[in-house]
């Protein structure tokens, strides 16, 4: 049987050093005789495969299989050679008859198997959006440096890469924290009364009540930077003392205590769910039968009042729940994915941990020459030229050694290994948790994997969160349904080698 050999390496430089494509074409032709099929065309990519362009030798291994419908086996080493997103899978699935097989790693023959490679796609690509969040983890280690992070807050601005203060802006800040200070304004009557102080959006109109209650919260303004559930001490200016926030603190502490129930706690699916027809919010309201029973209903908030849909809340719950059991990922596969997403990333997070350490020595080495120069300038064996030179040589380098040790590998790998599990867990058991949690706690499940939802008469669709979504398309494009394989799970139970 006619098949095409794809091979991918991680970097330019495992190209240059000449082991790593060698290394699969080697494996793959072995495996190829093996199991009877002639390679008629080899196709590569180096560097990294995350832009359209960088993807040159699997655009015309797409190319080249859409003209030769003969060849429809392609081979490569792991699933993370071959596909770097779904986007990838579906590409090369969508031309028919393709067949995908793998030199390195076992995948299950039959339906089940598809099903197990197509969620494990689903969950690698989440899997590697987090591992290389090296923004993110440039980010903490600008908080620990004091400076800041996000989009600054209203009352501050960017020059030379550091925060300044807007006084006009801070002004009016200052006045917003003690006003609320008094006790004597809600966050809206707060809002109105900046609005005519001065204090509006780019549009002219007044702040919402969420970015009021987000700015009073916000420790920025008395100096600290809050990232990632840590806090530390930033080097910008504050705005307010910490004696005035922490008052604020209290303020809204007893107003949110003096609240006994809010429209969530009534209606839990409030904010959800919108009109599939007209696009309107979905809101919650109590209606009294004759007979005295309360019942809740959800409608439409109407477009031009026009009300196109009502529903109770029990069939709105009813449908979640419907929708939430179409995520079917057989529990016992959980670990099984977990092993293999980590088996099939050692390679890469091995490399990279590699790499840090160069780094680490390098930066101790230049960290030494530096004081051994000053020692040598100070006891007159080299000029304070010669000195000064050298000083800025090094420092460069050490400031370049320093940016890449913040976007190298998180701290943590595992932790990411245990949000996996965590994900494909909460997706195995989604509909049996939902039902068995009251009102409250299905909405914050439902605030956890769905980011919005539409409702239509007696039917109900929901966008998906990440990795969610691509979970859900997984499902959804694979060949694997419950009545073509009444085990799928057979064979799985033990390790795959």
């Amino acid at each position: 049987m006619k098949a095409v050999a794809y091979y991918r390496v991680s970097t330019a430089e495992q190209e240059q050093e000449g082991y790593s494509l060698p290394a699969q074409r080697e494996r793959i032709r072995k495996f190829a005789i093996s199991q009877g099929y002639t390679i008629v065309r080899e196709f590569w990519d180096v560097m990294t495969a995350s832009g359209v362009k960088r993807r040159k030798g699997f655009r015309e291994m797409i190319e080249f299989l859409k003209v030769n419908p003969d060849v429809r086996v392609v081979i490569a080493a792991k699933v993370d050679r071959l596909f770097r997103n779904f986007k990838d899978y579906v590409t090369l699935y969508d031309i028919e008859g393709i067949k995908v097989v793998f030199s390195d790693e076992r995948i299950p023959d039959g339906a089940a198997g598809q099903l197990l490679m197509d969620i494990r796609v689903a969950v690698a690509r989440h899997f590697i959006n987090n591992l290389r969040e090296d923004v993110i983890h440039g980010m903490e280690k600008r908080a620990q440096q004091g400076l800041y992070v996000c989009k600054l807050p209203y009352g501050y601005r960017v020059q030379n890469g550091y925060a300044v203060v807007e006084p006009e802006k801070a002004e009016l800040v200052r006045q917003m924290f003690e006003l609320y200070a008094t006790g004597r304004y809600s966050l809206e009557t707060l809002s109105v009364e900046m609005k005519k102080r001065g204090m509006v959006d780019n549009r002219g109109w007044k702040f919402s009540t969420s970015r009021i209650y987000k700015m009073l919260k916000n420790p920025f303004y008395t100096g600290l930077i809050q990232w990632r559930g840590k806090i530390y001490q930033g080097i910008h200016e504050p705005i307010v003392s910490r004696e005035l926030f922490e008052r604020v603190q209290e303020v809204l502490r007893r107003h949110r205590n003096g609240t006994k129930t809010t429209v969530r706690d009534k209606f839990p699916y409030s904010g959800l769910v919108r009109c599939g027809y007209c696009g309107c919010a979905m809101t919650g309201e109590l209606k009294v039968k004759p007979s005295g029973r309360v019942y809740k209903y959800y409608r439409c908030t109407g477009n031009k009042g026009k009300v196109h849909i009502r529903i109770r809340e029990e069939e709105l719950g009813k449908l979640f729940e419907e929708e939430l059991g179409k995520i079917k990922i057989p529990a016992s596969w959980v670990y099984l994915i977990i092993d293999s997403i980590r088996e099939t990333y050692a390679e890469e997070i091995e490399e990279i941990q590699r790499q840090r350490r160069q780094l680490e020595e390098e930066k101790a080495r230049i960290q030494g020459w530096l004081e051994r120069a000053y020692i040598d300038m100070l006891e007159g064996r080299v000029s304070e030229s010669f000195w000064r030179r050298q000083r800025e040589k090094w420092e460069g380098r050490l400031a370049e050694i320093n940016k890449l040790l913040s976007r190298s590998v998180p701290s943590d790998v595992e932790e990411l290994y245990r949000d996996a599990g965590k994900i494909l867990y909460l997706a195995a058991h989604i509909q049996e948790l939902y039902r068995e949690q009251p009102g409250s706690e299905r909405r914050k499940l439902l605030e956890r994997v769905c980011s919005d939802s539409r409702l239509y008469h007696g039917k109900l669709e929901i966008i998906w969160r990440e990795p969610f979504d691509e979970i859900m398309k997984a499902v959804n494009y694979s060949i694997w349904r419950p009545q073509r394989d009444l085990n799928p799970c057979r064979g799985l139970e033990r390790p795959v080698s």
